[in-house]
């Protein structure tokens, strides 16, 4: 065994094998009437000893990046590329997180989700896509952001783009409403708005039955 060859990979190289291996199966099931194109065997390998390989790591994320156009989600890769963000396993895999919530989510929630993840790395990516406005950030009573998906034709413009936010006083969930757009408020001369928060406090329909 060469142990001269292996070394302790970057903490996003790392973080994003192991979220490619956590999710062949979950691909496999999204993708069941085509064909994955991706070595299943993967999943049983001893990833003890070949995460320490910065060769093998490499060959993991290029099989992952390369895979056949067709089996994998070209929503979600649209749906970057058009905030001109570069698809990347971890991006993908965070944005079809947010795609399945109906609720906007904060840091925690996600690191929760992904628990083999590096904190830093999610909060970058997260930040990422706030920058590119893909998705919002949301101030409610729970003392930490939460983070909610834009709509494909949001650019985040004050007051254009704000729209209402419910947070429920039980569950602790914040809900986007987009369709709901906020009251126009006239402010003082020389005030000049750049971004608000519209959040209606109160009991979601889940908690109330």
């Amino acid at each position: 065994m060469r142990t001269s060859a292996l070394r302790i990979p970057d903490s996003t190289i790392l973080s994003e094998t192991i979220f490619i291996t956590q999710s062949i199966n979950h691909y496999d099931t999204m993708n069941s009437q085509q064909s994955l194109h991706f070595p299943l065997w993967l999943s049983v390998l001893p990833w003890q000893t070949l995460l320490t390989d910065n060769f093998f790591i490499s060959k993991v994320l290029y099989l992952y990046t390369h895979m056949k156009p067709a089996t994998r989600n070209n929503a979600l890769i649209e749906k970057l590329e058009k905030r001109s963000i570069k698809p990347t396993a971890m991006r993908l895999l965070v944005l079809e997180y947010l795609v399945q919530k109906d609720e906007a989510v904060n840091l925690s929630d996600v690191e929760q989700h992904f628990s083999k993840s590096d904190r830093t790395t999610l909060y970058r990516t997260l930040k990422t896509f706030e920058d590119k406005g893909l998705v919002h950030e949301i101030h409610d009573l729970s003392g930490s952001a939460k983070y909610a998906l834009c709509a494909d034709d949001c650019s985040c413009a004050y007051p254009e783009d704000v729209h209402v936010h419910f947070y429920c006083n039980s569950c602790k969930k914040t809900y986007c409403f987009p369709d709901r757009s906020v009251p126009s408020i006239s402010l003082p001369d020389d005030y000049q708005p750049v971004s608000g928060d519209f959040v209606i406090n109160g009991v979601c329909p889940t908690c109330r039955n």
